[in-house]
């Protein structure tokens, strides 16, 4: 009992450390992918950057227990990242792991880093399918996107000058999965207050045939929350994450 307690405390001494440090970089985060003139969509001004706040230690426990964290965490400088150094403490999307829904990062293979957070309602697979038809460049919005400039797909990438590498090097990665069939389970892990509640129904919703009620835009809005933390834990030198996520409660896609 005594190990087991000494292990729970070593988890939320890291959790504790971890929350603190990526809330600490959520201002210039967001600032910096919004346009001047929307200061309504600043930390402190839009309620999504509320609701995080409110679940971020129980966020960063589960990135903890999923071994996501660097365990120095508290030696991290401002310029590195927070999370784990070896890509292999996250789990490749492939095979039944491919259909869950939360949050991916995206691994530069070649240089053994990883630069970019996703989060998705609709399964791993089917998002990445939609950014491998983005690294194509076919419309003028994909030429815009600096994840798309950056790997294009190699059939096109020896006409694009500045790329990092080609689409093809890059590995999608499982951050925090979630399974719909265990929604409840998983909303029951966080406390809902009454403005989330309000702000979520206003939302439009664009899921497809899903229902819409109030418990799947929670599910739906914990997929971005999810991409957030991660996002803001990627060393800011690697990150090349264009717009400051929670596009579909921000109303803002960059």
């Amino acid at each position: 009992m005594t190990d087991l307690l000494g292990s729970l405390d070593e988890v939320n001494s890291i959790a504790s450390t971890f929350s603190k440090k990526v809330v600490v970089r959520l201002p210039g985060f967001v600032i910096d992918r919004v346009p001047k003139d929307r200061t309504d969509l600043h930390p402190g001004r839009h309620w999504h950057w509320n609701s995080f706040v409110s679940k971020i230690k129980r966020i960063s426990i589960l990135l903890v227990l999923s071994g996501h964290v660097s365990k120095r965490v508290e030696l991290r400088g401002a310029h590195e990242s927070y999370l784990s150094g070896n890509p292999d403490s996250f789990l490749k999307v492939e095979g039944e792991l491919s259909n869950l829904d939360g949050n991916y990062i995206c691994e530069d293979e070649t240089r053994s880093i990883i630069l970019r957070s996703g989060g998705t309602e609709q399964g791993f697979a089917n998002r990445w399918k939609g950014h491998e038809k983005a690294s194509l460049l076919d419309t003028p919005v994909e030429k815009q996107r600096r994840f798309s400039r950056s790997f294009p797909h190699a059939d096109i990438a020896a006409n694009i000058n500045g790329r990092m590498g080609v689409f093809q090097d890059l590995n999608q990665r499982i951050g925090l999965g979630m399974e719909r069939r265990k929604r409840d389970e998983l909303l029951a892990l966080f406390d809902w207050n009454e403005e989330e509640e309000i702000e979520l129904k206003k939302l439009s919703w664009t899921s497809g045939s899903w229902q819409d009620n109030l418990e799947n835009r929670k599910y739906k809005h914990l997929t971005y929350l999810f991409e957030l933390v991660y996002a803001l834990a990627i060393a800011p030198a690697h990150n090349i994450t264009q717009n400051p996520t929670g596009e579909w409660e921000l109303r803002y896609y960059g």
